[in-house]
């Protein structure tokens, strides 16, 4: 009982209640801790971009398949090609639905991870957010082993962010019967294929296509214009570049961002020219544009980043910069301007993967520049 008056006076006093006013019983007490948790789990929920464009009617949609009752947990997959927006797609989804769950978990970047560091590694990022163990696998069948063991029984929603191949599916969440009735596991991915291999039966396809023509210009004048519309001096042009870019919101936000604050028309020509000489989805080639613009300096700690930092800790890099006279935090900041980077709340630095692959695009052009 002396703990339940702690946890009352706690409570009380948190709500700023009249500390006279008693609470009538435990269950009370669990009914206001789960609220007051809920309040806080809202306060550490995935950041998203503030104005998101073309995503409500998305999130609907599968809102309303996932109110739905089901029997056994159930694995919603999202799907399409990389820069169209799965992973914001994603997270909007699992902020909404996280107050639901007791346990949750948001694994980004798989496909890269995995390449980076192995299967066993998001194992056990995944099992240290669900039930955190003394010791880390190193094997996938022992990941295996643990997941099937300490998930069976919690209230789990876990985001597995852009898996490529069906050994990360089946090492994280290979079978429905290791996850409880209600469980959520949503998956996003450039290949359907993944999807439909899976074991564990997707119950909810979602293929997200390009942007019309409507919300890629507002897109495109929230990044250019740091407005709902653009300049009239520039609204015949916007929609020329706008139509070189396929509705692709990545290639729309950087090209956006590159094009903020110039007010020189012919700027804005050789943009376009450039786009057009290009293949209409050749994403990587259209963010050249963005990585031509920056100074020597710059351009050396994006590539550096690409190569060597990404979830690394952005002031250990800082420092070695600084010795170089590049000037990081202004590049840095330049950088996340353009749409190009973004750092982490814990200081991590992170790079689309479309972004990445551009990197190196424009890594393997400036080394034959240089022979």
């Amino acid at each position: 009982m002396e703990a339940v008056d702690v946890k009352e006076r706690i409570v009380v006093g948190f709500l700023g209640v009249d500390e006279g006013l008693t609470l009538p019983d435990r269950e009370l007490v669990e009914e206001v801790v789960k609220t007051i948790l809920s309040k806080l789990r809202h306060d550490f929920q995935l950041d998203v971009p503030k104005h998101l464009v073309g995503v409500d009617d998305h999130v609907n949609k599968i809102r309303n398949w996932v109110v739905t009752p089901a029997s056994h947990a159930r694995m919603i997959g999202i799907y399409g090609m990389g820069g169209i927006g799965k992973t914001t797609l994603a997270k909007v989804i699992y902020n909404e639905l996280s107050n639901d769950f007791e346990y949750r978990s948001f694994l980004p970047d798989i496909r890269e991870t995995a390449h980076r560091n192995g299967i066993p590694h998001i194992q056990n990022l995944l099992i240290k957010e669900i039930q955190p163990i003394e010791h880390q696998v190193s094997k996938v069948d022992d990941g295996i082993s643990l997941i099937k063991s300490k998930f069976k029984g919690k209230k789990v929603l876990i985001l597995l962010d852009d898996v490529d191949n069906q050994d990360q599916l089946n090492a994280l969440a290979r079978e429905c019967d290791w996850f409880m009735i209600g469980n959520i596991i949503i998956v996003t991915t450039r290949y359907e294929a993944v999807l439909d291999r899976s074991e564990f039966q997707v119950d909810y396809k979602y293929e997200l296509n390009e942007l019309d023509e409507e919300h890629s210009l507002l897109l495109f004048n929230r990044h250019a214009f740091r407005m709902g519309h653009c300049s009239r001096q520039f609204e015949g042009i916007s929609h020329n570049i706008l139509s070189t870019m396929g509705g692709l919101p990545l290639a729309i936000k950087v090209i956006g961002s590159y094009l903020y604050g110039k007010t020189n028309e012919k700027v804005w020509q050789d943009t376009l020219k450039k786009l057009r000489s290009e293949p209409h989805r050749d994403v990587q080639k259209t963010l050249m544009i963005s990585f031509d613009a920056l100074e020597p300096g710059h351009k050396e700690i994006f590539l550096d980043i690409a190569c060597f930092f990404i979830n690394e800790n952005s002031k250990f890099a800082i420092y070695m910069w600084e010795d170089y006279e590049f000037y990081p935090n202004q590049g840095i900041e330049e950088l996340k301007l353009r749409c190009l980077v973004e750092i982490r709340d814990h200081g991590e630095f992170r790079m689309h993967e479309e972004i990445l692959e551009g990197a190196f695009f424009a890594k393997d052009n400036q080394e034959l520049r240089d022979i």
